[in-house]
């Protein structure tokens, strides 16, 4: 995706829709927006790119957008721990997952044709990196019987 404005629409959302944005329909209420700014020119400057050009607020605030608060959560604690038990699955089940049972994330300048939903955009010449986090991981990540996949080039 390009910078731009989005419009995240509801299930079943039948309302106008005005234009200028790029729409999406997600097909549940849970919505996970994935950011990223490149941090090779340092991490000031990609704060800054992010905090002079991210808005979020509802449509019926469009015409008038009230002013961005971005709080900063360093040296405090809070819990980033989503749900530690089957709620989890259940939410990441809404999200994105193919018949199988397994999820594919592409990476790349562009969106590979019918996985749209499934794409993070990479910056050609730019640097980015790959994480998992594990919370809770079951006995055969701890016994280390099974991994992710690798990352692999998509043709």
């Amino acid at each position: 995706m390009k910078a731009g404005k989005y419009l995240y629409l509801p299930p079943g959302y039948e309302g106008e829709v005005p234009k200028g944005y790029t729409v999406l329909k997600p097909k549940t209420y849970r919505v996970w927006i994935f950011l990223r700014a490149s941090i090779a020119d340092g991490v000031d400057k990609a704060a800054k790119f992010v905090k002079s050009g991210l808005k979020i607020y509802p449509l019926s605030k469009a015409d008038n957008p009230p002013e961005m608060k971005f709080v900063s959560a360093s040296e405090k604690s809070f819990n980033t721990i989503h749900p530690k038990n089957i709620e989890f699955f259940y939410h990441l089940d809404e999200i994105i997952q193919y018949e199988d049972g397994s999820t594919d994330i592409y990476f790349g300048p562009e969106a590979p044709e019918g996985n749209e939903n499934n794409w993070l955009e990479t910056i050609p010449g730019k640097s980015w990196f790959v994480i998992l986090r594990m919370y809770d991981p079951l006995k055969p990540w701890i016994e280390k019987t099974w991994r992710p996949g690798e990352v692999e080039l998509a043709k």
